[in-house]
């Protein structure tokens, strides 16, 4: 549990999911953790968690599709915990359906929370993390991002930016000590996801949001060597597929796009 570099952590969309296992799994860590999203009341419920086992964190409820909101959080931490040297950028919307189909105030929408939002806290955040040559950015992507999936939509542009994103962010700060990881998932088990009952699958055979975090730590203990920038995490079973599983929440949510 001990950290003797005190170091601190933001994790953006920590109220569910993903977020949320990422989270938990630095804090077992011995990382500090500023749990952010919307849900006061379920971040409390993941702070207690953290507690129990002997962990540091607190609780920034945050709409981060308000003006101002990422300085504001990141001000926050600074004076509670310290300086920041760990960005998980795991929140985050979805929305598929032919590019030609998706109105304007949801393209933006996405745009923003997926892609606008995870630069502005690496923006602010990139000055501090140069100056003490330690630093640790890592965007959740999704394998939809990394190639072309029909009806991917704007999530699956959204995402594919990311990861250039993050292609390029790591060449020009390397040299700096500053790890630089998107990851890409296949199907993961959130409440985001296409319930896999639907397609005939079982919950056990898809990706698990602890499996996620587990990848994330043993990336954080690295210190050696680095991998590649994007990463690829796929179910063992080929049946599982991230096309079906697209397509059939398409086919549920037409009504929203």
């Amino acid at each position: 549990m001990e950290n003797i570099h005190k170091d601190v952590a933001i994790v953006t969309g920590s109220s569910s999911g993903i977020g949320r296992a990422i989270a938990i799994a630095l804090a077992r860590k011995g990382v500090k953790v500023a749990l952010v999203a919307r849900d006061a009341k379920k971040l409390e419920e993941v702070k207690k968690i953290i507690e129990k086992s002997g962990g540091e964190s607190i609780v920034v409820a945050q709409d981060l599709m308000i003006e101002n909101s990422v300085l504001s959080i990141i001000e926050c931490v600074q004076k509670k915990l310290g300086a920041i040297n760990i960005l998980v950028n795991a929140a985050g919307r979805v929305a598929m359906g032919g590019i030609d189909k998706i109105n304007m105030k949801l393209w933006k929408s996405v745009i923003h929370l997926n892609l606008t939002i995870p630069y502005e806290f690496i923006h602010y955040l990139l000055p501090e993390m140069k100056e003490h040559e330690r630093g640790w950015i890592f965007n959740i992507s999704s394998e939809i991002g990394s190639r072309a999936i029909q009806y991917s939509g704007v999530y699956g542009v959204s995402k594919a930016a990311l990861n250039r994103l993050s292609e390029i962010l790591d060449l020009d700060v390397s040299e700096f000590g500053i790890h630089i990881y998107s990851l890409c998932p296949g199907w993961v088990n959130t409440k985001l996801a296409i319930d896999p009952s639907l397609l005939g699958v079982d919950k056990n055979e898809i990706l698990q949001p602890e499996q996620i975090a587990k990848i994330i730590t043993d990336l954080y203990e690295i210190n050696n060597y680095k991998l590649s920038t994007i990463l690829k995490i796929t179910p063992m079973d080929h049946n599982v597929s991230t096309e079906n599983s697209t397509r059939k929440f398409f086919e549920l949510n037409k009504h929203l796009v």
